[in-house]
């Protein structure tokens, strides 16, 4: 995570990595517990990765409501404190989306349009500048394609976007991996899927949920 990690101040990038250890080693309580410890007067951009981080415990801790309450709210202090939408805040709103779904598809459904809005925003003041990168807009492009088109008839492009940004992010490439996997195993293109799950199993064995979603896939 270092291109976000590099947003932060300095003293705060030995907090980050070690609220991101803690969550990739599965020790989710400990975890949640650490950040609402130091998540004090810190900087908007180490406060908004440790909140995702929080968020993404609570969901895989089963603390369902606290985890939407908690994607809810640092997506309304983005759009409070922010004009320009930055990299970190599309991210945060992918991975809230895909949790969203996993847990509470109307709930992702019901506010599809509105992050597809925040992803039209980011385009719109990034698009044209020198240091636009296509990987995140290519990954919440994805993630909007498919709550939008699963019921239907799944629009493959979704998978090809995710492809094309796991390629090209610097940063919680893992989450795009979990979305590869779940997205080609609901598809019951079941080779693919493992073939994603192993990659993220040979990388971190020990992320919630993995070891399961590879199982049954």
């Amino acid at each position: 995570m270092q291109k976000f990690i590099k947003t932060a101040r300095v003293d705060e990038i030995k907090i980050i990595q070690q609220v991101q250890d803690s969550f990739y080693q599965c020790r989710l309580i400990e975890s949640i517990q650490l950040i609402n410890q130091i998540d004090v007067n810190r900087s908007f951009a180490c406060h908004e990765i440790l909140q995702l981080f929080k968020g993404m415990s609570l969901f895989k801790s089963q603390h369902i409501k606290l985890g939407f309450q908690c994607f809810e709210d640092i997506i309304q202090e983005i759009h409070f404190h922010k004009k320009v939408v930055e990299e970190i805040d599309l991210t945060i709103w992918c991975i809230y989306q895909f949790q969203a779904q996993y847990y509470l598809i109307q709930k992702a459904e019901a506010q599809n349009e509105r992050f597809n809005q925040f992803i039209q925003n980011f385009l719109e003041q990034h698009q044209q500048l020198d240091s636009y990168q296509m990987g995140v807009f290519q990954f919440a492009k994805g993630i909007y394609i498919y709550i939008d088109t699963f019921r239907e008839g799944l629009d493959k492009q979704c998978l090809n976007l995710l492809e094309q940004s796991y390629k090209q992010v610097e940063d919680f490439r893992i989450e795009i991996l979990i979305c590869l996997g779940w997205i080609y195993h609901k598809d019951k293109q079941f080779d693919k899927a493992c073939y994603y799950y192993q990659m993220l199993f040979n990388q971190k064995p020990r992320i919630p949920s993995v070891a399961n979603n590879f199982a049954i896939a």
